[in-house]
Formats: structure tokens, C-alpha cells, sequence
């Protein structure tokens, strides 16, 4: 597949599960523990998937549209132990495109995954 995901998240056993399954799939993974992080990375050229755990990440509706802004062709799932998070009603109708329950699904995550792959394929004309 070669495109690879950002994971921002302080919770260690999510951080290990996205890792055992993406390396199964050829993907590069890079863990950021604060949102705020992810300023100082410009890495979303090679790595176009970028999933945030809503439940130990501080974000709301100005970050993750400030994301889109500057980056309108990367991918934002949210991963979440929680139905609803109406504090991000906004961002999760226009900008979020999947958000997971967790404890994660590892298949579920690879659907996600190749799905934009294919996507990204098709738009390139390749």
C-alpha cells in the first residue's frame, strides 16, 4: 500500500495495536503524543492518514479545521471509547471521515486504509 498514518494519541495500547496493524499492511507510522505536535511535523505528503484518539487528545472544532485548511487532501479519523462528542459535531459532519470505537478494530482500521489508497489511486489517473 506505502502510505503511511499519524497517530496522535497518549493511550500506549492503541498506540501498539495501529502499529501491529499497519506494519501487516506496508505502512509507516508515526506516533505523536499532543496535537500540538503535529505542527512541527509537514510529513502529510508521505503519510496522508492521520488518526487522533478523541479520548486522551485535547482538540476541538479550530484545530482540526485549521488541518483541513492546510492540508485538504489528508485523511482525519477520530478513535474514540465514546458515542458522541458533540463539542465536535462540526468537524466530525464535514472533516472527520471515520471515527472508530474503541478498543480498535485492526481490520476495521486496514478497510479505512486501503480505502484511501484506492482513492488516492484513482484521482492520480495511475
Amino acid at each position: 500500500m506505502g502510505s503511511g498514518i499519524i497517530v496522535v494519541s497518549s493511550d500506549s495500547e492503541l498506540l501498539a495495536q495501529v502499529s501491529d496493524a499497519v506494519s501487516q499492511l506496508g505502512c509507516a507510522v508515526t506516533t505523536l503524543r499532543k496535537l500540538d505536535d503535529l505542527v512541527a511535523h509537514s510529513i502529510f505528503s508521505t503519510q496522508p492518514n492521520l488518526l487522533i484518539d478523541l479520548d486522551n487528545v485535547r482538540v476541538d472544532n479550530k484545530i482540526l479545521r485549521s488541518i483541513r485548511r492546510q492540508h485538504a487532501r489528508v485523511n482525519i479519523m477520530a478513535v474514540s471509547s465514546k458515542r458522541y462528542h458533540p463539542e465536535l459535531r462540526d468537524v466530525l459532519r464535514d472533516d472527520i471521515v471515520a471515527c472508530l470505537k474503541k478498543p480498535l478494530d485492526a481490520e476495521e482500521l486496514a478497510y479505512w486504509l486501503n480505502s484511501f489508497a484506492d482513492m488516492r489511486h484513482a484521482d492520480s489517473g495511475v
